[in-house]
């Protein structure tokens, strides 16, 4: 009876924590590929969204860009972290590349010491708001957001007024 008693003790904590996991759609704050086995394969591809063809991470969910990184940068920490998690790996991941993404895939360390993926050199977030694959709500928010482009972004053009525009291409050199 005892074991039993342990059992169901172990079952119900596990229920329990399960009940505070994130559910499916959407993105948390821990937007990663760390829960797939260290040194797994993460894949990126494209995917058509709201706003284009965009480079999706392996949920599926819209991957964007942030032109105040520079230097392959992460500039979005602390309180941005919640509206734009960023794509973060295990060190020890490696890449695939679907069939149209023609850059470079990297990482960079952020200032919390987690890794990031980077796309020719721009680190990638995901947006909090978009529940499903095919959704780009962050897409030009601020005028620093951007779907990231396989042809590789910066996200915005100049305008005559001094802000920036996007572009209806989505090409964009970095």
């Amino acid at each position: 009876m005892r074991h039993t008693t342990r059992t169901m003790t172990v079952a119900a904590a596990v229920v329990l924590l399960a009940g505070c996991a994130p559910q499916g759609g959407g993105t948390s704050t821990e937007a990663s590929a760390t829960d797939e086995d260290a040194g797994a394969a993460v894949t990126v591809e494209t995917g058509e969204t709201d706003a284009g063809t965009s480079l999706v991470g392996p949920d599926g969910l819209t991957l964007y860009i942030f032109t105040n990184d520079t230097d392959g940068t992460s500039t979005c920490n602390e309180g941005c972290v919640g509206t734009w998690p960023p794509f973060v790996v295990d060190t020890a991941a490696t890449f695939e590349a679907g069939d149209d993404v023609t850059g470079e895939l990297g990482m960079t360390e952020r200032d919390d010491g987690t890794t990031q993926v980077t796309y020719d050199g721009m680190p990638l977030y995901y947006y909090a708001s978009d529940a499903e694959p095919g959704d780009a709500a962050g897409e030009g928010i601020e005028d620093v957001w951007f779907v990231a482009s396989p042809e590789g972004q910066t996200g915005a053009e100049p305008s005559d007024d001094g802000g920036a525009e996007p572009s209806p291409s989505y090409d964009y050199d970095y």
